[in-house]
């Protein structure tokens, strides 16, 4: 009897087991469907797959975050078509009732809010408290930031919004930029801003450098002055810290800070490069060349300095040792065609001047070889030849 029992659950069981995973691998067939038409930007037909993958399964909340989504992506506030706004309201609702609700869904909720309030469609909840409920359970992510502080300034809580400003910025230094408009109007505004971000190194410099663009060096200065000096070693701040010094036309400085930082990061190739670029802008030609030659002690492997100390050489005048890294640059096996082609111009040029017009010749039939459509070339190579057979003629240009 047990058994007839046992078998009978099993009956009844087993059906609903394998429609289930039959729902399930259906709904995930539509919703990757979906993500491969999003990622090309087809939103209006990965908008059907997304909704059928939703209908399977309702309480699953990727499938009713993708909607809402994607329906955002498709609302344009131009064509006066609330049809998507709907769309994605009916999808969060669904989504509260999920597993799971992100900040990111407290977010897109008020989103949805605020556009249809600015649609001019009435009847729905206040977005503001959506707004503050994403920004309180992550108050650093700076989307949360941006779009709270967004809504404070629009509703003329503008203190209120000016006081977080230093904490987006903090967040994500780079939207300094977003509000300046409206927060950094005054020289007391951004004197403000300045004693905030004194403490934070990245988000210091950014705004140094929106500073220097208009036009406040003296308290850029301030703001490059306060970073500690075991933070200016830093590779990440160093190569900010030299284009700010640049910028305000301290050279002197930006090189002392690429300097250190290299001594203490002698396998950042970057900051090699900065520090030896910077010394052949002032026409420095042997420390820049020096500054490599170290960096290649460093980073044996690293074939590309061959090729910037070449042509560091040849604007130096030190044609054999041009000659010289350009040959390990080639036998490096690593320069791609475009680099390959520069070296060979640049051999065959610095033999002319040697008056090895042999030696010019091969090089400058490898470099067209890589670009046989090159006429000005094929014309170059064919005076050179003339030249050959005619020793008393003149030397072609370079």
């Amino acid at each position: 009897m047990r058994n007839l029992v046992v078998d009978a659950l099993i009956l009844l069981v087993l059906p609903l087991f394998l429609v289930r995973n039959l729902q399930s691998w259906e709904a995930e067939w539509f919703y990757q469907r979906g993500e491969k038409l999003a990622a090309a930007e087809k939103y209006d037909q990965a908008l059907p797959r997304y909704e059928q993958a939703a209908a399977l399964l309702p309480e699953r909340a990727m499938y009713q975050r993708a909607v809402a989504r994607n329906c955002l992506k498709l609302y344009n506030p131009q064509r006066r078509d609330p049809r998507p706004l709907y769309r994605a309201w009916k999808a969060l609702q669904r989504l509260q009732g999920t597993e799971v609700v992100y900040p990111y869904d407290w977010f897109d909720t008020g989103e949805v809010l605020d556009l249809f309030r600015q649609a001019g469609v009435s009847g729905r909840p206040d977005p503001e408290a959506y707004f503050r409920r994403a920004w309180e359970l992550d108050s650093t992510n700076p989307r949360f930031l941006a779009g709270w502080i967004n809504w404070l300034s629009r509703q003329g809580k503008n203190q209120e919004a000016r006081d977080l400003l230093p904490d987006l910025i903090i967040s994500e230094p780079k939207t300094i930029k977003v509000f300046e408009d409206q927060f950094l109007l005054t020289p007391s505004d951004r004197a403000w801003l300045s004693h905030e971000l004194l403490s934070y190194p990245l988000p210091n410099l950014e705004y140094a450098r929106y500073l220097v663009q208009h036009q406040e060096g003296a308290l850029a200065e301030t703001q490059i002055q306060a970073i500690p000096e075991p933070e200016q070693l830093r590779p990440s701040i160093a190569y900010h810290l030299g284009d700010l010094w640049v910028a305000l036309n301290h050279p002197d400085r930006a090189l002392l800070v690429f300097s250190r930082a290299f001594q203490a990061n002698p396998h950042n190739l970057t900051l090699a490069r900065s520090w030896a670029e910077l010394l052949a802008r002032q026409k420095d030609f042997s420390a820049a060349m020096a500054v490599y030659q170290q960096a290649l002690r460093q980073n044996p492997s690293a074939w590309d300095l061959n090729l910037n100390l070449a042509r560091l050489a040849r604007s130096a005048g030190q044609q054999d040792l041009a000659i010289q890294y350009f040959s390990k640059a080639l036998e490096s096996n690593q320069a791609t065609p475009t680099q390959q082609r520069e070296i060979y111009l640049a051999l065959a040029e610095i033999k002319i001047q040697k008056k090895n017009l042999q030696g010019a010749l091969a090089e400058y039939q490898k470099a067209l070889e890589l670009n046989p459509s090159d006429s000005a070339l094929a014309e170059k190579i064919k005076r050179l030849q003339v030249q050959l057979e005619d020793p008393s003629g003149k030397s072609p240009p370079p």
